[in-house]
């Protein structure tokens, strides 16, 4: 019995998909914090890591085998322990968290 695991490129997609909002959305948090980057920094960042999160918890494409789902207990082809999506983190370099 071979495993084959397809490929599941949700980083990818994420990117592809949010950050053409990122700029705004920068330009946004900048002039809320009174032009303090490393806040501004900060908050893009748990900005990003939301978004991030969600595409994991979201993502359906390809479905698990039905060998792993009877395994898990559900079709969540991300998503067995929660141990990736609760690892997602940032860091914005010089700013504090």
């Amino acid at each position: 019995h071979t495993v084959t695991i397809p490929p599941r490129p949700f980083f990818r997609k994420m990117i592809e998909h949010k950050s053409p909002e990122w700029g705004e959305k920068m330009a946004t948090l900048l002039r809320a914090n009174d032009f303090d980057t490393a806040t501004a920094l900060v908050y893009m960042g748990e900005h990003i890591k939301g978004q991030l999160q969600m595409f994991i918890r979201d993502w359906k494409r390809p479905p698990n085998a039905a060998s792993t789902v009877r395994q898990k207990g559900f079709n969540n082809p991300l998503i067995e322990t929660g141990h990736m999506v609760n690892s997602v983190d940032y860091s914005a370099d010089g700013a504090k968290k």
